[in-house]
């Protein structure tokens, strides 16, 4: 499984794609967003119908935010989308993204001072 060095929680990876410009694509599912990357981060790459039988949540909304997560680059799939047999389409986190995504969260949090703007 891939990984970043320590530990990615749940929170930090939704604050990381809060932060991220295009992040509207995502909508009001950043919670689900979320969930969606502590359970790739948990059990590695994972179908669409996979994750979304995890999860419990509708294959359609689960694929949308999988796709918006592609475009922010947060997340890479395997094989390439030009691919025809979409069952076979992996998707897996780019942990270099995410892993900088997260040090420009914690810089802009230390930056505050932890104060709420």
């Amino acid at each position: 499984m891939r990984g970043v060095a320590g530990s990615v929680a749940l929170t930090d990876a939704a604050t990381a794609v809060e932060g991220q410009a295009g992040v509207q694509r995502l909508g009001r599912s950043e919670r689900t967003t979320g969930h969606q990357l502590f359970e790739l981060r948990k059990h590695g790459p994972s179908t669409p119908i996979r994750l979304a039988e995890q999860l419990r949540l509708n294959r359609t909304l689960v694929r949308r935010n999988l796709l918006a997560l592609k475009q922010l680059g947060i997340i890479d799939i395997d094989p390439a989308r030009s691919e025809t047999d979409v069952r076979k389409r992996h998707f897996f986190i780019n942990d270099t993204a995410l892993a900088a995504i997260l040090d420009t969260v914690q810089t802009l949090a230390a930056d505050s001072g932890g104060r709420e703007s």
